[in-house]
């Protein structure tokens, strides 16, 4: 999801740990590749709401928020993947995801029918931002858990290696060079449910991609709608201390309303971060990866990089 309200403190939650807990363990489901969390809000079991670390503010759907009598502001339009949003701004007292609790934020309402849509099961919300600015917190895809720190408690991982974080709008952004020559922004983002795909300013820019054998148009969703893009291949993506081989992504070339970005930038999808363990520590600017070989083979050549 694209930046709603970037920057606007007043979405912070107070997070809270159990009484004498330095850290806790909250499961999370696997769809698609995507992961989700049992949410509950003022005491209530609201379903699932997507964990998007392309988020920069948590969101409720719209649907939800009426259930819910959740008081909201005027409505406004926003810019998002897919095209523009309609979305008003809410308060909530209270929620939980297992025994970690978020107390009075704001949150954003929004309709998350198209994103319920492609993602084949009822969104209730995103969980972005908000939920990892506090503590830091490992994202397990193997495990199918989330483990928040307290940060008075937290030690890296050991074995795991770091890598620079740089958020920009509130999400998570690396350094990874493609096809061994141009070095590009890319979000780590858990919502993606793809390889990686890069923006239409990066497609402008690498004309041969998108002359490449075997591009053709495909569609992706965004909690605006629909995105257009062309699918093909990088030779190599170095990213997260991998080396990717004959990385199939999709370079956008139709952003419905949005302003092109500047500067070209990439995402990196669950696809390929399911292959990790991640720990996101946001104060420090420190993305902890750790490398889990895939059980089978994998469905990407890689190699090792160095550091």
């Amino acid at each position: 999801m694209a930046s709603v309200l970037a920057g606007c403190t007043t979405f912070m939650p107070t997070v809270e740990l159990p009484p004498g807990e330095t850290q806790v363990s909250v499961p999370v489901h696997q769809h698609k590749g995507l992961l989700l969390a049992s949410v509950k809000i003022n005491g209530e079991d609201v379903g699932h709401f997507l964990i998007d670390t392309g988020a920069d503010v948590n969101v409720v759907d719209d649907e939800l928020a009426a259930r819910l009598e959740l008081s909201s502001g005027p409505a406004s339009f926003s810019v998002a993947a897919g095209g523009r949003l309609k979305v008003s701004l809410s308060r909530v007292g209270e929620m939980r995801l297992g025994t970690l609790v978020l107390r009075k934020h704001r949150v954003v309402v929004a309709d998350l029918e198209a994103l319920s849509r492609a993602a084949g099961m009822k969104v209730g919300g995103l969980l972005g931002h908000p939920l990892f600015c506090r503590f830091p917190v490992t994202v397990d895809y193997r495990a199918s858990t989330m483990t928040f720190y307290h940060p008075d408690h937290f030690q890296p991982p050991l074995g795991a290696q770091p890598v620079e974080l740089t958020l920009w709008k509130g999400r998570p952004y690396i350094k990874a060079l493609v096809n061994g020559k141009d070095e590009v922004w890319m979000l780590v983002d858990t919502a993606a449910n793809a390889l990686a795909n890069f923006n239409e300013t990066f497609a402008r820019a690498h004309p041969e991609l998108l002359a490449g054998e075997g591009g053709r148009i495909v569609a992706g969703a965004g909690v605006g709608g629909e995105i257009e893009g062309v699918l093909t291949e990088l030779e190599a993506l170095d990213a997260l201390g991998i080396s990717f081989r004959k990385v199939p992504v999709t370079l956008f070339v139709s952003a419905r309303g949005m302003k092109p970005d500047r500067e070209p930038r990439g995402t990196i999808g669950a696809a390929i971060l399911k292959n990790f363990r991640l720990t996101f520590d946001y104060r420090h600017k420190r993305l902890w990866v750790e490398w889990l070989p895939p059980k089978s083979a994998p469905a990407l050549p890689v190699e090792a990089t160095a550091d």
